[in-house]
């Protein structure tokens, strides 16, 4: 996997916060308890729309204060070939998540289940001939008064 780190202003918040992602599949056939491990790839069925994906997103905060009430933003957008030539889609899907707090010096997990959605905008583009290559997810933290916006990307591969 692929992770690009792109700054859209600079200052001290840049290394208050970081954010880590890892690919996870979910290895339980048993609804109730869901078991889900680490992946490199995501294995695409176009008959069967394998919605067994999340993505574990770990928030770390390195400042001397705790984060509060914040709110990340993400969308999802895919890299795809065709004739020896690639594309990339606009953003196919958006939304976001809360986070309570995090205190300084601390971490949190959170997961994005979302990437489901991504599933059938996936068949449609092989449908009309297009080989998906990966996807593409964009994060952001909503900026406040007195923070600078940085945005995350991460790139997961599709076999």
């Amino acid at each position: 996997m692929i992770f690009k780190l792109v700054f859209l202003f600079f200052s001290s918040f840049l290394s208050a916060q970081s954010f880590e992602f890892s690919l996870e599949k979910n290895i339980s056939g048993i609804k109730n308890k869901l078991k889900y491990e680490k992946v490199n790839e995501i294995n695409f069925d176009a008959k069967n729309l394998n919605k067994d994906y999340r993505i574990a997103l770990n928030i770390k905060n390195d400042s001397q204060a705790n984060f509060t009430a914040m709110v990340i933003r993400y969308s999802f957008k895919l890299n795809m070939s065709k004739n020896d030539r690639n594309f990339q889609t606009i953003s196919l899907f958006a939304s976001s998540i809360r986070v309570s707090e995090i205190k300084k010096g601390g971490s949190k997990q959170i997961y994005i289940y979302d990437i489901k959605n991504i599933f059938p905008e996936m068949k449609r583009f092989l449908d009309a001939g297009y080989k998906p290559v990966e996807i593409i997810l964009e994060t952001m933290k909503e900026p406040r008064k007195n923070e600078d916006v940085v945005a995350y990307s991460a790139q997961f591969p599709i076999k």
